[in-house]
């Protein structure tokens, strides 16, 4: 999947056509968001998502074929739930976190996580 299709994607999941619209829906200022569509920032782009709409990442990334046919891709079928290979790592790692009171800390870990797999995150772009 390209940025566009991604991109597509989201005005698919959020009911949006213009990009203003879309920035509000994503809670996200429109410099920000056009920011990251000129410069295909996928990095910050679902770094945002995934900290605050989890329900869009898995939208975009679903084999739902109605979406693929929409924006012209082909997703291959990901394990979700607990059919993930990695689910009994995430489950563990957010009972340690939770039992010892360190949530930010695993939170933040992830983050670091997104940027690695994801690409750099520029230098105008924060992590909240």
């Amino acid at each position: 999947m390209d940025f566009s299709q991604m991109f597509a994607a989201l005005h698919i999941h959020y009911g949006t056509h213009k990009i203003g619209d879309l920035a509000v829906a994503m809670r996200v200022e429109r410099p920000t968001l056009s920011g990251w569509k000129n410069r295909e920032a996928i990095g910050p782009l679902l770094a945002h998502l995934a900290e605050n709409d989890p329900s869009a990442l898995s939208y975009i990334f679903s084999t739902n074929k109605g979406i693929e046919k929409a924006v012209g891709i082909v997703t291959p079928t990901i394990p979700q739930g607990r059919e993930s290979p990695l689910f009994k790592y995430f489950s563990a790692l957010e009972a340690i976190a939770s039992a010892e009171n360190r949530e930010d800390e695993l939170l933040e870990h992830f983050k670091n996580l997104i940027q690695k797999y994801m690409g750099k995150v520029e230098n105008d772009y924060e992590i909240a």
